[in-house]
């Protein structure tokens, strides 16, 4: 069964790139554009992965992740944080809020390939 995944971002050029790429890599994929719809789309969805920008709208990435890490049917699932910021402090915040990983944008398949491999030992990313 192919793993889920949940992308949130209101970039619409992000979305369509990370959709492709996990796609690639062998998830179904759901997005949405703000945070209250993403958190929506994951209760719906129960995905293994979400991947949600920081600076979203309704509720931001930290909120997402903090909110799905405090539901007891979603602690499991994986949550990557993208942003525009190069902040230490922020990510130390993100991790705080559940983040497994924070990346930097720009993303490339490179990274999001070593991101997948260390979330999903074995999964053999075909990107």
């Amino acid at each position: 069964m192919p793993k889920k995944a949940v992308v949130i971002d209101d970039d619409t050029v992000t979305v369509s790139m990370l959709t492709r790429f996990l796609s690639d890599a062998g998830f179904n994929v759901v997005s949405a554009s703000d945070g209250a719809s993403g958190l929506d789309c994951v209760s719906r969805e129960k995905p293994d992965l979400v991947v949600t920008d920081l600076l979203i709208p309704r509720i931001d990435g930290l909120g997402v992740c903090a909110r799905i890490k405090a539901d007891p049917e979603l602690a499991g699932v994986k949550l990557v944080i993208i942003t525009a910021l190069k902040n230490y402090a922020f990510q130390n915040e993100a991790r705080n809020s559940g983040a497994d990983i924070v990346l930097e944008k720009p993303i490339s398949r490179e990274m999001l390939k070593n991101t997948l491999d260390r979330l999903f030992p074995g999964i053999q990313a075909a990107l």
